[in-house]
């Protein structure tokens, strides 16, 4: 039993969530070229911790604002097993704050 939920947790990835905020709020939030709702979004995923999304936030009347969607360099330390953290394991910061320029 103890191996199964070793392999399940190591296969399942790390879900890591943030919440992306912009000022002026209501802006369209674009990850990987998709449209995925307004801010403020609440972002989840399980993507490893040298993966990256595009990130794209949009406002009429604002430059629209481009970067890249990262994890930090904490450990997730919901992902440790035994003395072990599993080193792909990081989370991302719980809010991602931008000012919008018109």
């Amino acid at each position: 039993m103890k191996i199964f939920i070793l392999l399940l947790t190591l296969l399942a990835g790390c879900t890591s969530t943030t919440v992306i905020r912009s000022h002026p709020m209501g802006a369209s939030v674009y990850i990987d070229g998709q449209l995925v709702g307004k801010t403020p979004y609440e972002h989840t995923d399980r993507k490893m911790f040298y993966q990256s999304s595009d990130l794209k936030i949009v406002k009429k009347g604002y430059q629209e604002f481009d970067t890249q969607l990262k994890r930090s360099q904490e450990w997730d330390y919901g992902a440790i097993i035994g003395f072990f953290s599993l080193p792909w394991c990081r989370k991302y910061q719980k809010e991602q704050y931008y000012e919008l320029k018109p």
